[in-house]
């Protein structure tokens, strides 16, 4: 071969093509396209009448002779690795095909020049031109699409303007980016662009190229006389038959770089651009489209003169050659007139056109000519130009420089460099020339290591496993490349992606055996998430050390080396020795090496030295030290590291230490393998616990003696222990003689804090500033124990963490392993002295290991002392997949079209799917998956062997067993024998067992190594799916027990799913194969689908939505509903937190198996079903198929993927959760019916049509397609003809949610407005069927009158009075004492024992005199018993005894109510309100109403109107929840809207420094509004709060001694910044309900300050807890601050005239909120006090209901609760500014006593949220929000449910709990449950399984094992009680004859 001559002149403008990527026709990359080239290969399609046919060419232009059906097609440009780039699936459909493979090919083209764009520093430009965008009209005849894409998305997709910048922004390419439009001359003015533009400086590497791609695959071309089509298909250039060309397709990128650079950074160059021009032909010429041949010569010479060649050296062209009559002879005259100017030679300069072969490529024409010269200059050989027979007569080659070369020819040259010109002329007259020159010679790289590391990685798997295969192939057809190359280039040259695979090796050879079996000794594999994970340097103690060790380093690597020489060279004053003498000694001096180095003067030093050395290679490598650990020694090496000292004083004091231990007397240590609590009792006075390695694993120190008896008393009980090989006792007393020296020595260094982060030997904690420079640390250092356990506990701590060991050995890693954390990486720098390795080999798996795992290593570093060059290597493997929308069909355009019918959908949708299918299948490398999925096989084949040999089958190889033998000798449950049949029938078929006729026998036993042999071959190839191969082993080891019933598989799943959380689970690539089919059959419906239908897709069993993902994608938002729908809440709240993004999707249950009109949904409602393999696991399949057949509407479609082949995977793992089938087509264990099968069952179950859409057998799964019959039912609308609905109530109610912007809007007053009274009694009653009522009597006689008017209409009537306890009067009257919670369930009790349980409750107790009205303190006690307190009781002994029928309670109260603006008011009645809000909402059975009234004279026609009117409300169903009666009219809630304008307001309320009293002053409101009056009046503040509060003079001192963010800090920080805003402060403390200690407050202050101006009370208790578990006290203790309070408030101000009197109240009193009666309660007094105190007194009375303030007091509670129940932040809320100035209004601008705050629309707010969801379902919906969390760390251990009744209540609680894994035993409390759900849970309980369950029981009981328990036990007495019945029954029909018989045999 001749090698290529260097250029003899250099003039600095040349540049070096180092890359080139391209896609041609008939090649799919630059090599095939040379094969072909060399070959003469013509790569012109010809197509058949059939596929133009099918591609919608009319049949009449077919028969058309001027029609050509030929064209030049690249394959597969319909296919693209969206994904890779970061593309959805629309993004990639939408964007121009040529915009794609563009990217694609640039991508390679950097990575073929060996280059990585994400860490190339320097910038790269991009300059290229694409065709026009004919897919454009394939996106536009769809109207449905462009309907749903954004328009600038589309315009970014389709533009020619966005090529090249794209490219940029995909690659991160910061140099010129800008796309060139020159028609057929594009790519090479592009490349002309592009070394200009390096030549200026304006980048430093440059892609230049072009693409040209046609949207119509198959298509021929119109001939025209006289055109620049070919008659015939074929280029004849320069023939005398040439009549054209004939359009291709391609792309081509070439990689430029100025030339000295390549050079300087060892690129492989291809070829160079000698020089380049480029001009245009002007108007001179016959037409605009015409050539000229002056320009042409023109820019053909100036590209000659700019690159200093003569003509006579250039010796081949490639030129334009379109082989057009008129073009070709201007060319030749043009290139003549061009070389004439300086020769007259003829013949010597070879001619061709690459358009003889692949035609004319438009805009990437002259880049493919390029690369065609560029492959023929690099092989020296010149490819054929076809097709030439006799020359053009119009052309005198005989006279010219050229001929044309017909044959491949070998390049020869005469000592020139081989030169070449290419041409390319476009359309429009802008002509390129470029001057090529062959690469010149190049240095051979470098010597390098003996060992080389090799990174591959990819994207996915299954791209990995490709690229593994490529670049081993690759190796085996290059065995001469130098392997350091091959390592640089996939190092710097490749990005790193997530799965990653590394092996070290020492040549091409070793390589390529070691990648061709994925050799897992050596081969290692990994999939890292996205992080750079911190390393921290562990440095090892003395004891590791060894001769020679890191030897190999020191002789390879230079970093290393010099960093030891400069250690040695440093101690040498101090050692009196080289210490590199003893290091690395001659063959002749080990022996006395060996022993210096056991010398503690000596083997310290040596180890800092080592160990230092190691670290400066490692940060050298990039591998930097987040934080740092040492043993003993190994700490000075981290503290000089992180500055504590330098490495002079460093090494002076480590050489001083040792050398003061050496003088020691000698001693020993010795390992015990107990924790340091076990050792600290042995050590006696004389020794000392020297370290804590582990956990377990401490050293002990002393002298002989004391050690040697240690010793053998440890081994005498059998306890691990060792004695080290150290000749003194480190760390212990005897090291106290030399502490003082050390001393001084270190008084002498210099001391720094620590610029790194280390653990500290001292404390195992991090070390402080203050200990790393002080001298006494260092000394402690010496003396005290090393506690290196604690250390790496405190270093675990950040689970992300990798510890790297520094130094010889791996003991410290053995430590850290022993704290045996999951997924702790722990890696070593050096071999242990027994492991045979090459110290370099073992240093670079060590960091192959590292990148593994994703820590950044600086690979310029790594090779900063080679001279390496970047070498073309396979590129990277896209997993390309199907991205094409068709051009849409004529008839189905225009609006005046017919819409598609269901048939006409079907069509397209199957047509779709089938190409997506074949378009895929090409990527998917069916060997590996098959090879992958037998040694998955294999494993389970053994574990079911060894399942059955475990329980003890065929122990006796001679032994027989029928089935039914086998299911009764081994207690195979019947859920499982099934699945045993099948079992049997594998080991059968594998070999394992005989079996003959229906006996079995001889099972061959697994050993466990042959399947540990197999768990390690799955663990190899399923590396990056650890969590198949967990599940497998997880249920594989655990068959035995399963099988007999000792345990449930769920749990097995959730065990197997802790090992692998956190860890991501890529996708295989069999799921993307169907999901693609899926996606792009409905897409295809989507787009055919007009904008007003409404798409109703229902998906089944959705799970954990690998097929939703990928459909919403491509579902138009505005007009689908999708229901995705499962058995389980979990995986529905998952869904719902995966899909958030699409608001169009519902999340409900549906169990297939049972008819889904019982479950809530319409027949035939659905257009599309989607199933992905979840219809085999139902029981019967024929009634499943009926089921689904049920919901689509006639015509719709069921999309189906499913499993078709038995699956040994599944058998063990998902089979085990499966129930027995029951239909007659499956059997024996196997769920899955074939192929053939589900096309019949489909069809015999009303599916019309079914059409198998996947086309391989070889994954055993298929997707089919079924369409539903369009008769089923004809009153249901055909599939797809429904049309879309305006916005439902519940978008429009959200959007009427959202936080108004004006805050003058927020506010709201309470008022009245007038209602329809309900039905009179006469017509209501009376047609009612007799219920009972229970009444609480009145002591006005109200409730007698409504008694009798009840009696007399037949109803059942009990009363209850006050009384002083619990008593029967008469019959169905009783006494109750309010106060006595006991008497409450004594008389529910007695009324169910009687069967008296009542349907409606009048409660009457709150209507009293109007002489109580006026309450003051000492009435309200008897207010809150009579009212509150009742109710609260009642409630509690309604779910006490189980009360879970209806009930209605009617509240009726008087006095209460403002309406008309006269009535007397009690506001302690309002108290009601909160039970009436509140237990409603958490008893689901109980309607409560509040009904207030104005008492009637005593028979009276008003007092019969008002009867009538109370039981009229009782017995009518209504909304309404707060009503009153005035008279004759009823009344009802209402509220108005006012405006509350800001600005100034001339009347302020606020004194200049005036003085006001705020109660819960120091809480979160108070303290606003106190800063409120501090800023604008500079108020004084009297401050009042419950809690002890430190006096004034004691802030500093607590400020000092407390940390700033503790809450008594926060607040003292707060007052005194009130204070410098001038205000004066006295904070008290003492209880606002306490009449006597707030009088005496108002005396101090009066006496301090004056009389008081103004009140703020915002005092308050958050309270809260569930009605049930509520006692009295903790409702008192909620409700005094400010029930009691606001009346002793009133007490103490009674004769203070003050401006106003503001309550803090809230919007619970109109929403409520369960868990929050009593606070709802005390705020609806406040409300009721402001009217009260207004009508009585006519003070500045202010309630101000308000909003929550942001993260403020109480409010700061409800959002953590909020976000710890849904996940989700709290939103609308008001903020501090917005609250002060919501205050300010009101305060300066309202006339009425109360005032409502509501940042959202209120009247919307309050509406009751009606459901129909089952408690099941609500949640689902209260847990979806949340996190799905590990199980905590509880004192029991994990036990999974064993029992239906177990599983059932462990689902509920781990929906509610957020908890993926919740045992049996497990306590509710414990779990973090309260009581927020407990009584609804219980009230489902009971309805679930139809017993009565005490709310008790759930709270004596709260574990699930306990509550099962109990729910067994109330079942069984339930069917006992029943049984008893029925034979008592039974018993009263026998005759006398019949008893006395039965008597008589029992006799």
């Amino acid at each position: 071969m001749n090698y290529p001559i260097a250029s003899p002149t250099i003039n600095g403008s040349e540049i070096a093509i180092i890359g080139m990527a391209g896609r041609f026709p008939g090649a799919k990359n630059v090599e095939e396209f040379w094969q072909n080239l060399q070959s003469g290969v013509e790569s012109i399609s010809f197509f058949s009448d059939e596929e133009l046919l099918s591609s919608g060419i009319e049949k009449a232009v077919l028969s058309d002779p001027n029609y050509v059906k030929a064209r030049a097609v690249l394959e597969d440009v319909e296919l693209f690795d969206a994904s890779f780039f970061g593309f959805n699936p629309r993004e990639a459909e939408v964007s121009d095909p040529q915009q794609r493979l563009f990217l694609e090919s640039a991508w390679q083209a950097i990575e073929n020049a060996g280059y990585n764009s994400e860490t190339y520093e320097k910038s790269i430009g991009v300059y290229a031109g694409t065709s026009i965008n004919s897919y454009f009209f394939n996106l536009y005849s769809n109207q449905n699409l462009i309907n749903s894409v954004d328009s600038f998305q589309l315009l970014i997709g389709s533009d020619k303007d966005f090529l090249t910048t794209r490219v940029s922004y995909k690659l991160n390419l910061t140099g010129p980016s800008y796309t060139v439009q020159t028609a057929c001359s594009t790519s090479l003015v592009a490349v002309h662009l592009a070394c200009q533009s390096l030549l200026n400086g304006e980048c430093d590497m440059a892609l230049a190229g072009g693409v040209s791609i046609s949207a119509s695959r198959k298509a021929g071309y119109f001939y025209k006389d006289g055109a620049i089509g070919s008659p015939d298909g074929h280029c004849r250039a320069f023939d005398a038959k040439a009549q054209g060309t004939v359009s291709g397709e391609g792309v081509g990128i070439v990689v430029l770089k100025r030339l000295e650079d390549a050079l300087a950074d060892g690129d492989s160059i291809h070829a160079v651009i000698k020089g380049s021009a480029i001009n245009n032909d002007g108007s001179f010429k016959v037409s605009y489209t015409a050539p000229r041949i002056d320009t042409q010569a023109k820019v053909i010479r100036t590209a000659q003169v700019v690159a200093e060649v003569e003509p006579e050296t250039i010796t081949y062209i490639e030129a334009h050659g379109t082989g057009t009559s008129l073009g070709d002879p201007i060319e030749i005259a043009a290139l003549t007139q061009a070389f004439r100017s300086s020769t007259e030679k003829k013949g010597f300069c070879a001619i061709g056109s690459v358009k003889t072969n692949i035609g004319h490529l438009d805009a990437a024409a002259g880049v493919t000519g390029l690369i065609k010269t560029v492959l023929a200059l690099k092989h020296q050989k010149i490819p054929p130009s076809l097709h030439f027979e006799q020359p053009n007569p119009q052309i005198d080659f005989a006279n010219s420089p050229f001929y044309v070369n017909t044959i491949l020819s070998e390049w020869k040259t005469n000592g020139t460099p081989r030169r070449a010109g290419v041409s390319s002329f476009g359309i429009g007259g802008t002509n390129a020339h470029v001057i090529l020159e062959e690469a010149p010679a190049i240095e051979t790289s470098a010597t390098s290591r003996p060992w080389q590391l090799l990174l591959l990685s990819a994207k996915t798997s299954t791209a990995l496993e490709t690229a593994t295969t490529n670049l081993t192939t690759h190796l085996q057809q290059h065995p001469d490349l130098n392997l350091a190359d091959v390592a640089y280039t996939q190092s710097v040259g490749r990005r790193a992606f997530d799965h990653r695979r590394m092996v070290v090796s020492q040549d091409i050879n070793d390589a390529v055996k070691a990648l061709s079996i994925i050799d897992p000794q050596r081969v290692f594999t990994h999939y890292q998430q996205p992080s750079n994970r911190p390393v921290v340097f562990m440095f090892s103690g003395q004891g590791t050390q060894y001769v020679n060790m890191g030897r190999e380093l020191y002789q390879s690597q230079p970093i290393f080396t010099q960093a030891v020489d400069n250690c040695c060279e440093l101690l040498k004053p101090h050692l009196g020795l080289d210490l590199r003498h003893v290091l690395y000694p001659n063959e002749a001096q080990k022996d006395r090496a060996t022993e210096q180095l056991q010398q503690t003067f000596v083997a310290q030093p040596a180890l800092f030295s080592i160990e230092y050395a190691l670290a400066q290679l490692w940060m050298a490598w990039g591998v930097h030290p987040e934080t740092m650990i040492g043993h003993s020694i190994g700490e000075y090496v981290a503290a000089t590291l992180a500055g504590v000292f330098s490495l002079e004083d460093a090494l002076a004091l480590v050489a001083k230490r040792g050398r003061l231990m050496q003088q020691l007397s000698t001693g020993e240590m010795l390992s015990v393998q107990l924790p340091e609590q076990e050792v600290q009792p042995l050590l006696g006075t004389e020794m000392s616990l020297a370290a804590t390695n582990g956990p377990a694993y401490c050293v002990v120190s002393g002298p002989t003696g004391a050690i040697e008896r240690l010793h053998q008393k440890l081994q005498e009980k059998g306890i691990g222990c060792r004695k080290l090989h150290t000749s003194h006792a480190f760390h212990s007393q005897m090291m106290e003689p030399i502490l003082e020296p050390f001393s001084h020595s270190l008084q002498k260094v210099t001391l720094n804090p620590p610029k790194i982060p280390f653990v500290s030997n001292v404390s195992g904690t991090w070390i402080t500033a203050a200990e790393a420079t002080h001298p006494k640390y260092w000394v402690k250092h010496l003396r005290q124990t090393v506690r290196f356990s604690s250390g790496i506990a405190e270093l675990i701590k950040t689970h992300e963490r990798i510890l790297l060991e520094i130094g010889p050995g791996r003991t410290l890693s053995t430590f850290a392993k022993q704290h045996h954390v999951d997924d702790l990486v722990v890696l070593t720098s050096i071999r242990h002295p027994q492991e045979q390795h090459s110290d370099v080999a073992f240093l670079l798996n060590t960091l192959g290991r590292l990148w593994l795992f994703g820590v950044k290593v600086d690979w310029s570093g790594f090779y900063a002392n080679e001279q390496r060059h970047h070498i073309p290597l396979p590129t990277y493997p896209f997993e390309r997949q199907r991205y094409w929308i068709e051009r849409q069909k004529q008839e189905l355009l225009g609006e005046l079209q017919p819409r598609p019918t269901a048939t006409q959908l079907w069509k397209y949708l199957v047509e779709a799917g089938k190409v997506q299918a074949c378009a895929s299948i090409t990527s998917i490398d069916e060997q590996t998956y098959l090879a992958n999925k037998q040694s998955l096989d294999n494993l389970c084949t053994a574990y079911i062997n060894l399942a059955l040999s475990n329980n003890g089958a065929f122990s006796n190889s001679n032994d027989q067993y029928s089935l039914e033998e086998l299911f009764e000798r081994y207690h195979i449950i019947p859920r499982y024998q099934q699945l045993l049949c099948r079992w049997l029938d594998v080991l059968v078929q594998q070999g394992h067992l005989q079996q003959k006729d229906d006996l079995y026998t001889n099972l061959v036993p697994c050993s466990t190594d042959y399947l540990n042999a197999l768990v390690e071959e799955v663990k190899i190839r399923w590396v990056d799916r650890p969590h198949i191969l967990n599940l497998v082993t997880e249920c594989g080891e655990n068959l035995p027990s399963v099988l007999c019933g000792e345990q449930e598989p769920l749990g097995l799943y959730f065990s197997a799913a802790e090992k692998t959380a956190g860890s991501s689970k890529p996708e295989l690539f069999l799921d993307t194969y169907f999901k693609a089919i899926i996606r792009a059959s409905m897409e295809q419906v989507v787009k055919l689908l007009p904008p007003d239908v409404n798409l109703r897709i229902l998906e089944i069993g959705g799970g954990q939505g690998i097929v939703t993902t990928e459909l919403l994608t491509v579902l138009p938002p505005k007009q689908t509903k999708y229901t995705f729908t499962d058995v389980g809440g979990w995986f529905l709240n998952r869904a719902q937190e995966k899909f958030s993004a699409y608001p169009f999707v519902e999340y409900r249950f549906l169990d297939i198996q049972k008819p889904p009109t019982e479950q809530g949904y319409s027949n035939h409602s659905v257009d599309v079903v989607v199933a992905v393999n979840v219809l085999h696991v139902t029981q019967n399949m024929g009634e499943t198929l009926e089921h689904v057949r049920s919901l689509l509407a006639p015509g719709g479609f069921l999309l189906l993927w499913e499993i078709t082949e038995p699956q040994l995977e599944f058998d063990i793992t998902d089979g085990l959760l499966m129930n027995p089938v029951e239909d007659k087509g499956r059997s024996r264990g196997n769920p899955f019916l074939s192929k053939e099968q589900w096309q019949q069952a489909l069809q015999e179950h009303g599916f019309v049509e079914v059409a198998v859409l996947s086309n391989t057998e070889a994954f055993e799964h298929h997707v089919f397609v079924a369409q539903a019959s369009a008769s089923a039912d004809f009153s249901a609308p055909t599939a797809f003809t429904t049309l879309v609905e305006p916005k439902d109530a519940d978008q429009i109610r959200q959007v009427s949610l959202d936080k108004k912007s004006d805050i003058a809007n927020w506010f709201y007053i309470p008022s009245w407005k007038r209602s329809m009274p309900p039905q009179p009694l006469k017509s209501a009653v009376e047609t009612t069927q007799s219920d009972c009522w229970l009444v609480f009597v009145d002591e006005c006689g109200l409730g007698e009158t409504m008694v009798k008017r009840l009696a007399n209409s037949g109803q059942d009537v009990i009363t209850v009075k006050v009384g002083e306890q619990f008593s029967s009067q008469k019959e169905l009257s009783y006494t109750i004492n309010p106060r006595q919670r006991d008497d409450y369930d004594a008389l529910l009790q007695e009324l169910r024992a009687q069967g008296k349980v009542p349907k409606t409750i009048v409660h009457l107790w709150s209507v009293t005199q109007d002489s109580h009205a006026e309450s003051a303190i000492e009435s309200l006690d008897k207010a809150e018993a009579l009212g509150f307190y009742s109710l609260l009781f009642l409630a509690q002994a309604l779910g006490e005894n189980n009360q879970t029928d209806s009930v209605e309670i009617g509240i009726v109260s008087n006095n209460m109510q403002e309406v008309t603006g006269s009535e007397v008011l009690c506001p302690e009645k309002a108290l009601v309100l909160g039970p009436v809000k509140v237990i409603p909402q958490e008893y689901p059975n109980i309607t409560c109403r509040s009904i207030d009234v104005v008492i009637p004279a005593k028979q009276s026609r008003q007092e019969d109107q008002l009867i009538e009117a109370l039981q009229g409300e009782l017995i009518t169903q209504t909304s309404d929840q707060v009503i009153a009666y005035r008279g004759t009219h009823r009344w009802v809630q209402d509220f108005q809207p006012v405006r509350l304008e800001g600005g100034s307001f001339e009347k302020t309320r606020l004194r200049e420094q005036g003085l006001y009293l705020i109660t819960g002053g120091l809480g979160g409101v108070g303290l606003a509004l106190a800063e409120y009056l501090a800023q604008t009046v500079q108020a004084k503040l009297v401050l009042i709060g419950r809690s002890p509060f430190p006096d004034r003079d004691e802030w500093s001192q607590w400020l000092s001694t407390h940390d700033q963010h503790d809450s008594v800090s926060l607040k003292i920080q707060k007052l005194q910044a009130l204070e410098a805003l001038g205000a004066q402060i006295m904070v008290v403390s003492a209880d606002v309900a306490n009449l006597e200690q707030m009088s005496v407050v108002l005396k101090q202050v009066n006496h301090q300050f004056g009389q008081i101006h103004g009140v703020i009370h915002a005092a308050g208790v958050y309270g809260g807890g569930m009605i049930q578990l509520t006692t009295k006290e903790a409702a008192a203790s909620a409700l005094a601050p400010k029930v009691r309070g606001t009346r002793v408030l009133e007490t103490v101000f009674k004769d203070t005239e003050l401006d106003f009197f503001v309550m803090c109240s809230s919007l619970s009193s109109f929403q409520g909120t369960p868990g929050m009666m009593d606070y709802t309660a005390e705020n609806a007094f406040l409300d009721a006090f402001a009217h009260y105190s207004a009508s009585q007194n006519g003070t500045f009375t202010k309630s101000i209901n308000w909003d929550r303030w942001n993260s403020i007091g109480m409010a700061a509670a409800v959002e953590a609760r909020h976000k710890e129940i849904t996940g989700e932040d709290l939103t609308a809320g008001m903020t501090y500014e917005e609250g002060i100035e919501a205050f300010r209004r009101i305060l300066h601008n309202s006339t009425v006593p109360q005032l409502i705050v509501s940042t959202q629309d209120f009247l919307t707010k309050i509406q009751p949220k009606k459901s129909v969801k089952s408690l099941e379902e609500q949640l689902a919906l209260v847990s979806r929000a949340k996190s799905t969390h590990k199980r905590p760390n509880l004192a029991n251990a994990y036990v999974a449910p064993r029992n239906e009744v177990e599983r059932t209540l462990v689902d509920i609680w781990q929906q509610l709990l957020g908890i993926e894994l919740l045992g049996i035993h497990d306590n509710f409390f414990e779990l973090g449950g309260d009581s927020l759900f407990a009584t609804q849970l219980v009230s489902q309980l009971c309805k679930t399984f139809q017993i009565e369950l005490p709310y008790k029981n759930f709270f004596d009981s709260p574990t699930v094992a306990e509550l099962a328990e109990v729910i067994v036990q109330k079942l069984a007495q339930q069917t006992d009680d029943e049984a008893l019945a029925q034979a008592l029954a039974d018993i009263e029909q026998l005759s006398e004859d019949e008893v006395l018989t039965i008597l008589a045999l029992e006799n």
